[in-house]
């Protein structure tokens, strides 16, 4: 099933993503497939292409997966790359000149993600050492040596700035968000790499998601912190806490480091993301209230109210879903637990049913509590990154453990 959905629901739709005029990938496609040839194009966007199509070369050797990684790889290098400083522009016009040359160090991580996982899939020298100089740039200019983990965001003549307002703080701060995917990165590249160096800095993050990030209180994620890791106020985000939960296992895995207390952590994130699910249509809302969560050791339920609903909390979005998928099998795998695998089916019909588009393709990035649905198909934000991940990850998890 998860193979029919990657190559008849997900893979078709994004043939239209490719821009061959200009380069790259188009930064805006609507939910019909049609794209804006004149969107500016994200650094983010692009390296999830880049990862995703070198897995999917990795895991079906399929040519034509090559064919779009390298097209990503050829657009990144000669749009986004600032060969003199090492940097990354943030973002460039529909041409590919740059419009934004910040250094965020979120978009950096998945420059790391998406060229460890090119030069795994090709055994490619030149992408691994972009993978490699990129790591260490992030640890040169990023790492905070007084309260660890790492500042965020960099001029292009990496001086530290204030936070880019789309990523949900402001001043200084940091972010749950950005240090969980250097996570996914820096995994990716200690494989890649064998290096004992990315080895300690991914060691660091183990240390720093269980000990900082971690609401231990009420097994939840902090979402944002002042730079000496103070938590700010924050809803329960879904999404990430499912997200981590499978992703912290892997980290410690390929580190071979906190193994047991990564799986506790996982199955106390997964087993209180069972409080986000939709119980009358299934799949799960995109974000909670921290209250409603308990010191004890059981599963909660809250009211589908007013205090939940605002903001549109009980949206579904398309990523949420997808790691949901990952997230509640692994943890039914880890432990067991049949609530997890009731967890994984309802969220699978809710895609299929509904975040699904089976007259156009893909998934819709929203559904809104009142049935309709978002407008775009593909941004600089929304690629095939987490619903063909997911595919991937469900395919392979029965081979993993």
């Amino acid at each position: 099933m998860m193979k029919e959905i990657l190559f008849n629901n997900i893979l078709p739709f994004w043939d239209k993503a490719v821009d061959r005029t200009n380069g790259g990938f188009y930064g805006k496609i609507d939910n019909h497939g049609t794209p804006d040839p004149l969107a500016p194009k994200g650094l983010v966007q692009h390296a999830r292409f880049l990862w995703s199509y070198s897995a999917l070369y990795r895991q079906f050797r399929e040519e034509w997966f090559r064919e779009r990684a390298q097209h990503a790889k050829e657009f990144l290098l000669n749009s986004f790359y600032n060969r003199e400083t090492g940097g990354w522009n943030y973002l460039v016009d529909y041409r590919g000149q740059s419009i934004d040359n910040r250094n965020h160090i979120y978009a950096l991580s998945f420059v790391v993600y998406g060229f460890s996982e090119y030069a795994t899939a090709f055994d490619e020298r030149e992408s691994y050492q972009v993978s490699l100089k990129t790591y260490e740039l992030i640890e040169r200019i990023a790492r905070d040596r007084q309260y660890g983990g790492y500042h965020e965001c960099f001029s292009s003549d990496f001086k530290k700035i204030e936070q880019i307002p789309e990523y949900g703080t402001v001043g200084f701060n940091k972010t749950m968000n950005t240090h969980i995917h250097l996570l996914e990165a820096y995994t990716t590249l200690t494989e890649a790499s064998h290096s004992a160096a990315v080895k300690k800095s991914l060691c660091h993050l183990i240390d720093l998601i269980l000990d900082k990030i971690l609401d231990k209180k009420r097994r939840t994620l902090h979402l944002f912190f002042t730079p000496d890791w103070t938590p700010l106020p924050s809803p329960i985000s879904f999404g990430h806490d499912i997200e981590l939960s499978w992703l912290l296992v892997e980290a410690a895995e390929a580190a071979n480091y906190r193994l047991a207390e990564a799986e506790n952590a996982c199955l106390s994130l997964a087993k209180n993301t069972l409080n986000g699910l939709d119980l009358e249509k299934g799949g799960l809302f995109y974000e909670g209230d921290r209250q409603m969560l308990s010191d004890k050791d059981e599963i909660l339920r809250f009211a589908q109210d007013d205090r939940v609903a605002q903001n549109d909390r009980t949206t579904k979005v398309w990523w949420v879903q997808a790691e949901g998928l990952v997230g509640f099998l692994n943890a039914y795998q880890l432990s067991g637990d049949p609530r997890f695998l009731s967890a994984f089916e309802s969220t699978k019909q809710w895609i299929m049913s509904h975040q699904m588009d089976h007259a156009h393709g893909e998934w819709f990035d929203k559904i809104f509590p009142d049935g309709s649905c978002g407008t775009e198909k593909g941004s600089v934000w929304k690629t095939l990154y987490h619903n063909s991940r997911a595919c991937m990850k469900i395919m392979a998890l029965e081979h993993v453990r």
